[in-house]
Formats: C-alpha cells, sequence, structure tokens
C-alpha cells in the first residue's frame, strides 16, 4: 500500500442497535489495564461473552483498548508494512455456541506527531502525553508512510491513513468509523457506541 495522501483519521467504533457487543472478557482479559494491552501480551485463547445479532468485523466493548476483529479484517491488516501488532484467538459465546475465526487485535506500533508549538493544548512533549486539548495540530512528516498506529501521546487513539480507510470501505468492513483529525474534541469526543451511520462527517 503505498502512501499517496496526507489525510489521516482516528479509528473508532461504530455500534448500531443490535450490532455484537462484547459483555464479558475472561478473567485474564480483565486483569490487563489499557497500558499492558499497548504490549506484547501472552498468546492464549481470549473467551468473550457477547450480546447482540449482527455481527460486524470490529466487535468492542467497555475497557478493551483495540477490540474483537474478524479474519476478514485481520487478513487485510496484515498486508500492511511496518506495523507490530498482534492477534490473539478469540472466541465469542454467543447463548452457549462459539464464533470462531474472530481475534483479539492488539496494536503495539506508535509515532509521537502532535506539534506542540502549534497545538493549543496542555501536556507533556518529554513523556509525551496530552492531558488536554483546544487545538490538535500534528506533524504529517512524520506521519507519512504510515498507515496504522497509536498516537504516542494518546496510546487509546488509533489512526488510520486515507489509503487504509478507502481499503476498509471498498471491503465492506463493518463496525468502524472514522473521524478526520480536524474534528478531533477532547475531552469531549463522542463516544464508542454513539450511532453515526447517517453523518456524513464520519464516512
Amino acid at each position: 500500500m503505498n502512501q499517496m495522501s496526507d489525510k489521516f483519521f482516528f479509528l473508532k467504533t461504530r455500534y448500531t442497535k443490535g450490532d455484537y457487543y462484547i459483555e464479558e472478557y475472561n478473567n485474564t482479559m480483565e486483569q490487563h489495564d489499557l497500558i499492558d494491552i499497548f504490549n506484547k501480551l501472552p498468546v492464549k485463547t481470549h473467551y468473550v461473552r457477547a450480546s447482540g445479532k449482527n455481527l460486524t468485523d470490529f466487535i468492542s466493548g467497555h475497557g478493551l483498548a483495540s477490540g474483537i476483529v474478524s479474519g476478514r479484517l485481520k487478513e487485510i491488516l496484515l498486508e500492511l508494512d511496518n506495523v507490530e501488532m498482534q492477534f490473539l484467538p478469540a472466541k465469542i459465546d454467543r447463548r452457549g455456541k462459539y464464533l470462531e475465526d474472530y481475534w483479539l487485535f492488539n496494536l503495539m506500533s506508535t509515532i509521537a506527531c502532535v506539534d506542540f508549538e502549534k497545538s493549543d493544548c496542555d501536556g507533556d512533549e518529554d513523556e509525551p502525553e496530552l492531558w488536554s486539548v483546544e487545538k490538535l495540530m500534528v506533524k504529517k512528516e512524520v506521519m507519512a508512510g504510515n498507515h496504522l498506529f497509536r498516537f504516542r501521546e494518546m496510546k487509546n487513539m488509533i489512526i488510520v491513513s486515507e489509503e487504509l480507510r478507502q481499503t476498509l470501505k471498498e471491503n465492506k468492513i463493518k463496525g468502524l468509523w472514522y473521524m478526520p483529525l480536524e474534528n478531533f474534541e477532547f475531552p469531549r469526543m463522542p463516544g464508542f457506541f454513539d450511532a453515526l451511520e447517517n453523518n456524513p462527517k464520519y464516512n
């Protein structure tokens, strides 16, 4: 995948009524806090319990930093170069029946790309870490050539390139929406489970 655009997006979950939603993780999963999930995890099967009737390619739930992805989405992501990521086997329990070929997605690649001089924000550039943001400006020259990563200043935020966004849309990947970086609001971002499918700003 060649970098052709300087447009980037925050990758978030698009949840609509009836979609699968992870209710409960196995005990091991519950013990990981968010920072742990950004590092390599032991390879083991993770059992989760879900509600809903509509399967999507990205399934999220409270407390999970990345999410559960389908085998179809996994294969697309594995085509990316220079991305440190991990897929752990996941079995989804839906009323006593297990769905397979779903994976706990753990994205470990991070890039420090916030332009602290041009942004209106509070944070620590040496850490780096952001505490609050009124206006976010980024160093796109640092991001160029990367298609999937976390902001090092806000590790719970996943960033995708315009090229990856188009690939995901062309493959009709379900369960995701894309927020342009210029629409970033902190801390008042739309929640994981806002139904935004009718808002053209996020399509």
